[in-house]
């Protein structure tokens, strides 16, 4: 299950502007492609993307081109997985 967080952020126009925040407690989540950035904010995630896995703690990012296919992200860890999407 997922949660979303909070809506638009940002400060200047040098900040990304977060389109959203989402809490996953526990199993997947599938994440529509839209040319974002991923952020981890709190928790692991295992993100599958294009064939390819990618391990994400606290604090990394991955950038997601817009693609056909969705991205998948795993929770990874006990602790409920946190991450942000920002535009690029």
């Amino acid at each position: 299950m997922s949660h979303p967080i909070s809506a638009e952020q940002g400060h200047s126009n040098d900040e990304p502007v977060i389109q959203h925040m989402t809490q996953v407690a526990s199993g997947t989540y599938r994440l529509k492609r839209q040319n974002q950035i991923l952020r981890v904010v709190s928790g692991t995630a295992w993100v599958t993307m294009d064939g390819e896995d990618y391990t994400l703690q606290p604090g990394q990012e991955l950038r997601i081109m817009t693609g056909s296919f969705p991205v998948i992200v795993d929770v990874m860890s006990s602790q409920p997985l946190v991450f942000s999407e920002h535009n690029q």
